[in-house]
């Protein structure tokens, strides 16, 4: 026979800095949490929910946000040093890629389509890297 210990689960398991995304169906619905390591892991846990709450037809609207704990105990949305949250970084980054995207595809410049100078800038952007990682090394 075992004696009765009962198991009490700590009142806060989140320390401070602990982030958190949140997830809001068909608002005023109260929100769903879900523990992340990062920014970055939170933008890849939005982006898997937004895209598996497309496919439920029960689900008419959603908002998501990302918190970070304070010290003073508090969930206070996140913002990284520029002043952005979460969503503005998303569409940043989408932005970038697609801009990135566009001027390789116009094959112009150092992306040219010419394989000699191609050639020469892949060189050229090796040598670059290469030193970059040199210099990195021996500081």
């Amino acid at each position: 026979m075992t004696t009765g210990i009962a198991y009490r689960r700590p009142k806060n398991i989140y320390k401070v800095g602990s982030m958190r995304v949140w997830s809001v169906i068909n608002p005023p619905n109260s929100p769903r949490h879900y523990p992340v390591n990062s920014w970055q892991h939170a933008a890849k846990l939005i982006e898997a929910l937004a895209d598996s709450q497309l496919l439920d037809k029960n689900i008419h609207s959603n908002a998501f946000g990302l918190e970070v704990l304070e010290s003073d105990g508090e969930w206070c949305e996140w913002e990284n040093d520029e002043g952005d949250d979460i969503s503005t970084i998303e569409h940043t980054h989408e932005n970038a890629l697609l801009s990135a995207l566009q001027e390789i595809s116009k094959g112009e410049g150092v992306f040219s389509r010419d394989p000699l100078e191609h050639a020469s800038n892949t060189i050229n952007s090796m040598k670059e890297m290469a030193r970059a990682a040199i210099a990195k090394a021996t500081t």
